[in-house]
């Protein structure tokens, strides 16, 4: 009888081993509860990264805060809408604040008038410096991802609100970038040229400006500054309000390059 009951417990005992290995190859892939909360928190991780909202700050003169008699004509309303329209999670940044035409977000750093500075021009006795060099700390102020400059075409112009020397609009240009980039280090600075405008394009500060603008970019061994050729975009005759200042049509396609150059740089 022992012997009998010794063998009824091996088989049992190999029944159950030979029900564990077929319970393993019928369901090798299990996950157990640390590999789902690893997977859970992985997950998570992704979520909160896709998640992250890109603030943009224009920044400039009247050509990216607005104008037009009917009503602010500028790149920004477009250029927030299409990034919006197209999945990108955006929120426009600055001290200033001014909806477009068309809407979107009217958060910003420009105005207009402004020059690139540092300079002595102001708008009236007490007013300060009408330029973006001498205003930084109330741009700066608000923390972006990214910076748009459009600046430099008031250097360039006769002004009752004072002299400016448009032949030095190129190093201050240069030293605007490069005192934005030390002060906000995390940007990234997209730097324009020029807009064409109603009249001739070709004065000599004018080509100097622009030609300095893209060797700001270009030249940069950083990867948080870049250029922009905005110059290079067809403006037509109709799609200026005054030979400087855009119309409907000519501020959406202002945004639709600044838009190219923007989508490398932020993700959805």
């Amino acid at each position: 009888m022992r012997h009998l009951y010794l063998s009824l417990l091996a088989c049992f005992a190999l029944f159950g081993i030979a029900h564990a290995l077929n319970q393993e190859q019928t369901h090798p892939s299990h996950p157990s509860s640390k590999s789902i909360a690893i997977g859970q928190q992985q997950k998570e991780a992704s979520n909160k990264t896709n998640s992250k909202v890109w603030r943009i700050m224009p920044v400039g003169d009247s050509l990216t805060e607005g104008s037009g008699a009917s009503g602010p004509q500028s790149y920004r309303g477009h250029l927030f809408n299409m990034l919006k329209r197209n999945g990108y999670k955006v929120h426009f940044v600055g001290y200033r604040s001014k909806t477009t035409m068309v809407g979107g977000d009217p958060d910003h750093g420009a105005y207009g008038g402004y020059t690139i500075g540092p300079d002595d021009r102001s708008f009236c006795p007490g007013c300060g410096k009408a330029n973006i060099y001498d205003n930084l700390d109330k741009i700066l102020a608000y923390d972006a991802d990214v910076i748009l400059l459009l600046i430099g075409i008031n250097d360039l112009l006769p002004s009752k609100h004072g002299y400016v020397a448009p032949t030095d609009a190129p190093q201050k240009l240069e030293q605007l970038v490069k005192t934005i980039s030390q002060r906000k280090p995390n940007a990234k600075i997209i730097v324009s040229s020029m807009l064409k405008v109603g009249w001739t394009d070709t004065w000599p500060e004018y080509a100097a400006l622009n030609a300095k603008a893209q060797e700001i970019g270009k030249r940069s061994g950083s990867d948080k500054i870049y250029f922009v050729n905005l110059n290079n975009i067809n403006l037509k005759e109709n799609e200026f309000t005054d030979k400087l200042h855009l119309t409907n049509d000519g501020a959406k396609k202002v945004a639709q390059g600044w838009y190219k150059a923007l989508r490398p740089l932020i993700r959805k």
